[in-house]
């Protein structure tokens, strides 16, 4: 049987805001060291 995980964080900003930070693959490296 397969393992199952999951979590959630609540990011209080506006959803343009957020994907304008998903979506900003060159700085992708500012936040995260695995990419």
């Amino acid at each position: 049987m397969a393992e199952h995980t999951s979590s959630s964080i609540t990011i209080e900003a506006a959803p343009a805001d957020v994907m304008g930070v998903i979506a900003d693959f060159a700085r992708y490296p500012e936040w995260t060291g695995e990419v």
